[in-house]
């Protein structure tokens, strides 16, 4: 069991300002502002508080005790001095005294955020060389979670897709659009090069295949009547609105 050893969590102010800095030291306060006075003087440290005390006068601020404790470890002293900052409000303060897991997730996940916009094109073009170098690795290990993963990956599969749902369907005209010609010649150049191939499929399958075309021209003449109906709606409602005006 670790030796208990008494802390003290103090505020250092300036007049009746309402900015204010909270510390904890195991020292005597008298000792422990003179270190914060000799940081300040020295000038090594761009601390909020220390900027603010030297901006109105190192020997005008004052400090006071706010509450002693007996603590076992560094931890626990860190973590009375985060419940005074966060009571009090302090604003001198320019980090957290202590993190519980969560809080280090949270403070992990924007940090994160902020490093990846500000380093969005570097991180891509590593990215993309990376996986040209890995390729089979990364296809191995994409495979390998997607198998140990199903469900998962199906759930951000459909949810990507219904937030994306407009921008996915543009891009996919664009590409079709941008791709037409180029898909033509490949599409030519596949049946030149497996004739035989195609015509051995379509006798296996001729049952099916046919099936299959008259489900297809349905709904495809299904398609262009209400396409023709919905032309037609538009057109008369066009007329209407114009006799009348």
């Amino acid at each position: 069991m670790n030796q208990k050893y008494k802390i003290s969590v103090y505020k250092i102010y300036w007049n009746d300002c309402e900015d204010f800095y909270i510390g904890s030291t195991k020292l005597k306060l008298s000792r422990r502002m003179a270190e914060h006075r000799g940081c300040c003087r020295r000038g090594n440290t761009k601390q909020k508080i220390y900027n603010f005390m030297r901006e109105k006068g190192v020997e005008n601020f004052k400090y006071i005790l706010i509450e002693s404790y007996e603590v076992e470890s560094n931890d626990e002293k860190r973590k009375w001095e985060q419940y005074h900052i966060s009571e009090l409000k302090s604003n001198l303060n320019m980090w957290r005294a202590y993190n519980t897991e969560e809080d280090y997730k949270s403070q992990k996940k924007i940090s994160d955020k902020k490093y990846y916009k500000k380093n969005e094109d570097k991180i891509k073009t590593y990215k993309k060389e990376y996986y040209k170098k890995n390729i089979d690795k990364e296809k191995l290990r994409s495979i390998e979670w997607y198998n140990n993963n199903k469900d998962k990956a199906k759930d951000i599969r459909e949810k990507y897709y219904e937030e994306n749902k407009e921008r996915i369907k543009n891009k996919t005209k664009q590409w079709y659009e941008n791709t037409k010609d180029n898909r033509k010649i490949k599409s030519k150049e596949y049946y030149e090069n497996n004739k035989d191939k195609i015509k051995e499929y379509r006798e296996k399958n001729k049952e099916s295949l046919r099936l299959k075309k008259k489900v297809y021209d349905k709904e495809y003449r299904l398609k262009k009547k209400l396409e023709i109906e919905q032309k037609s709606s538009f057109d008369s409602s066009s007329e209407s609105s114009s006799e009348t005006e």
